[in-house]
């Protein structure tokens, strides 16, 4: 392995330039106004107070072709994370495509969460939604 040849400082180095590009390239590509875009429709699912987790997860599963095994995962991290809002509902998902071994099917469930943030107004109540916060 190439890498152990390496010194620390030469290994942090390679690291910092690496982040250096990443920060660079979110940049160049995402605007403080898309960036607040974002943000602003992250806060809009916590009003999203989900009913029965279970039915929420059941109906997330059906909207976005997950399988049982995978509403199941989500289940899980909804539970765990104790955030019962649509929020809550958008970590469970994302938390776990971190569990999922294939990368494709990874980012494919990270995705979903994505998907999720973009719900319209209609599509909560098919998922669960049962009343807004106040």
């Amino acid at each position: 392995n190439a890498a152990e040849f390496y010194r620390d400082e030469t290994k942090q180095a390679d690291d910092k330039a690496f982040w250096m590009k990443v920060q660079d390239t979110v940049r160049a590509t995402v605007t403080q106004e898309s960036f607040d875009k974002i943000v602003v429709k992250m806060i809009a699912t916590k009003a999203h107070n989900l009913g029965d987790p279970i039915a929420v997860v059941e109906a997330t599963v059906k909207r976005f072709n997950m399988s049982e095994a995978e509403g199941k995962g989500v289940l899980d991290h909804l539970v765990r994370g104790g955030d019962l809002s649509g929020f809550g509902l958008l970590n469970a998902v994302t938390r776990y495509s971190q569990d999922v071994e294939d990368y494709d099917r990874a980012s494919e469930i990270e995705r979903i969460g994505g998907q999720i943030i973009e719900l319209p107004q209609t599509a909560w109540a098919d998922l669960g939604q049962i009343q807004e916060a106040a």
